[in-house]
């Protein structure tokens, strides 16, 4: 096989029935493969016409030897499988299957899992043969679908969520295990020291919530612990997948809509990142055996005009496969519903002993070790009773100590605190102003970053985004009017971008997407943005939000901060619009 007999089975001379979607002419199903086996360094080698593109194609001229090694070379096949999987089209995928060789029985369903993971055995031996090699396609795609253990998935899965970067450790991985501090989990949505024993779950694992039910939502407020409570979920369960059987299953719900708008594809695609061999069918015959338990992380960060859609699948996806466990985590938000079949859980704020252990666990300033100790002295003597709202939530705890050093105090007001957090990001890399400058590629100086990012984050914020590709990052970035006001030759998107993640530490980049760090920086500068327009656009605001189909102030901290900094103009413009 050669790449022009891989290519030929996804073309169509009717669009809606070619291979992949978004990719209807020959040259671009030649480019999309070779484009997506190089990765990165595809901008660097693929500076080629369609022309040629189409040419290969064809099979009139074969990629060059040297480019073929290079594919050999950087080949990533969890990357490969996984791109190919998201675009094949999957109302065609039988009969591209049958161009393949492979035939499905009766009762046959076309796994397209299983299919791109043997595309991409299928390109990395071309690739090796220096541009031809057998025909494996078959052969690979019926072995994946036999059942089997997953070593692949468990190890790698298992050292990707023990390790992450956080607030106070963004330049490099930190063990997950040696600063997490567990909740409490309650049955009741009330204080801590109003709770009976028998309300309270405490060290909480999977075992201990499916004795309660199999189906839990966990519900808690922003910055309060919610992925780093599914991360301890998951990480406990599969350390014991070996002795129970059960395979758990971390699903990142900001992941659903748009192009891929199944959540039974998101499932099986939370493994198949991890494990190529990992197909729908493996999901199917794990589920109907009730051997997986599924943790559906974010429910609030589902768009509001996709979350019908998942309200349904979901329902469907229990009423198919009863048996397994589900956990949901979530903070209340406009649309939030109580699905009948979930019992609702609380994430319960820290109580003063878990403050502590927290502040004991966290490794700050090692090199003046005075600074922690007085923190700490400092919340039991004065920030207990004083910023109770703050000591109690795991995020803002973090900010404080952090932003400590620097000022020696911490204020009471929500958007003081978030302006000193932010100086205290921007400021850690080092203390001298000339070298701070340095730090950023995008502007010549701190401030403008600022300027860009505020209205960045206003923008995005006010559509209910928060999770952005390259190019939605890029439409969002070209509109800023701030842009006009910076030296073109240095505002650029990947500068800028490089700063968002590097030198601010504000965002990061995940699975070719770009997230905050954490939503509340977010609604923190959407509150200052705002709060500094004239009448006219914050009457503009209120028109919005009183149309918008997703109520953009939810328990989150936006409204508080806005009502805050612009007390007359919120009351005028948003509470009280006439």
């Amino acid at each position: 096989m050669k790449l022009h007999d891989f290519c030929a089975p996804f073309y169509s001379t009717t669009k809606s029935k070619c291979g992949i979607k978004g990719k209807t002419s020959q040259p671009s199903i030649a480019q999309f493969f070779v484009e997506t086996a190089l990765g990165d360094f595809a901008k660097i080698e693929l500076i080629f016409s369609d022309a040629l593109f189409r040419k290969w194609f064809k099979g009139e001229r074969e990629p060059t030897a040297e480019l073929w090694a290079k594919v050999a070379d950087v080949y990533d096949e969890t990357r490969f499988s996984r791109a190919v999987s998201s675009k094949l089209n999957e109302e065609v995928l039988s009969d591209i299957l049958a161009a393949f060789g492979i035939d499905l029985d009766e009762n046959g369903v076309a796994d397209k899992f299983a299919f791109s993971a043997a595309l991409t055995k299928q390109l990395g031996a071309i690739a090796r043969g220096n541009g031809e090699a057998d025909d494996i396609v078959k052969e690979i795609y019926v072995q994946y679908l036999k059942v089997k253990d997953f070593p692949d998935y468990v190890t790698k899965a298992q050292a990707k969520y023990s390790k992450l970067k956080t607030l106070l450790y963004s330049s490099e991985e930190r063990l997950f295990e040696e600063f997490f501090v567990c909740n409490t989990i309650s049955k009741r949505p009330v204080r801590y020291h109003q709770l009976p024993d028998h309300m309270k779950i405490e060290n909480v694992t999977l075992e201990k919530l499916e004795k309660i039910s199999s189906f839990s939502m966990l519900v808690g407020m922003g910055g309060i612990g919610k992925s780093m409570m599914m991360r301890h979920l998951f990480l406990t369960s599969i350390k014991k997948y070996a002795q129970t059987g059960k395979l758990p299953i971390l699903v990142t719900l900001r992941e659903f809509g748009q192009d891929n708008n199944d959540l039974f594809n998101v499932i099986v695609d939370s493994v198949h990142r991890f494990d190529i061999t990992f197909s729908a069918a493996h999901v199917h015959k794990l589920m109907d055996e009730g051997k997986c338990q599924l943790l559906l992380d974010g429910l609030d960060e589902i768009k509001a005009s996709d979350m019908d859609a998942f309200q349904r699948q979901l329902d469907v996806l229990i009423d198919r496969y009863p048996k397994n466990q589900c956990v949901m985590s979530t903070r209340k938000f406009s649309s939030f519903v109580e699905l009948s079949r979930f019992t609702v859980l609380f994430i319960m704020p820290f109580n003063n002993n878990q403050a502590l252990e927290l502040i004991d666990r966290l490794e700050y300033c090692p090199e003046e070790p005075r600074v922690k100790q007085q923190f700490r002295e400092r919340l039991v003597n004065d920030y207990f009773k004083s910023h109770a709202e703050f000591v109690t939530n795991p995020l803002l705890l973090t900010l404080m100590l952090m932003s400590y050093r620097r000022f020696a105090d911490v204020p009471e007001k929500k958007y003081l605190f978030y302006e000193q957090a932010y100086q205290t990001l921007l400021q850690r890399h080092d203390s001298d102003k000339l070298a701070y400058k340095r730090v950023f590629r995008s502007v010549k100086d701190p401030s403008d970053f600022t300027l860009v990012f505020r209205e960045f984050c206003a923008k995005s914020y006010r559509k209910g985004d928060y999770e952005f590709s390259y190019n939605e990052f890029d439409t969002y970035f070209r509109k800023l009017k701030m842009l006009a006001r910076m030296d073109p030759d240095m505002i650029k998107l990947d500068n800028f971008l490089f700063d968002v993640c590097h030198s601010a530490c504000l965002m990061y980049e995940e699975g070719q997407n770009y997230h905050f760090l954490h939503r509340s920086f977010q609604e923190y500068f959407f509150a200052d943005y705002y709060s500094r327009q004239d009448d006219t656009t914050l009457m503009k605001l209120g028109n919005y939000i009183a149309t918008a189909d997703q109520l953009l102030f939810d328990e989150g901290s936006a409204f508080g901060m806005l009502y805050d900094l612009a007390q007359d103009k919120v009351e005028r413009f948003i509470i009280c619009r006439s």
